[in-house]
């Protein structure tokens, strides 16, 4: 049950790609195409933060990870705990 909640997860973090790269292709208009690009950048940061969230938590808890990305974790979670 969680393995198919982990695919439908991913299928469905993929339409906003798939709906912007078709909105990119179907139309010149750029009353299209510049919301479509806006949408496409500012959700690939939001995906890649999450992305990000993961390594740095996998980096934190024991052993796993480098040394690199356990000192970027924890500088991360030092200043965000600090702001």
């Amino acid at each position: 049950m969680v393995r198919r909640l982990a695919w439908f997860l991913a299928f469905a973090g993929a339409v906003p790609f798939l709906l912007a790269t078709a909105a990119l292709f179907v139309s010149d208009a750029s009353s299209v195409r510049v919301p479509a690009i806006t949408a496409l950048v500012t959700y690939s940061a939001v995906i890649l933060s999450f992305l990000a969230g993961i390594e740095w938590g996998l980096a934190i808890r024991d052993d796993t990870g480098t040394e690199a990305t356990r000192a970027i974790a924890e500088v991360r979670t030092y200043y965000s705990n600090s702001a």
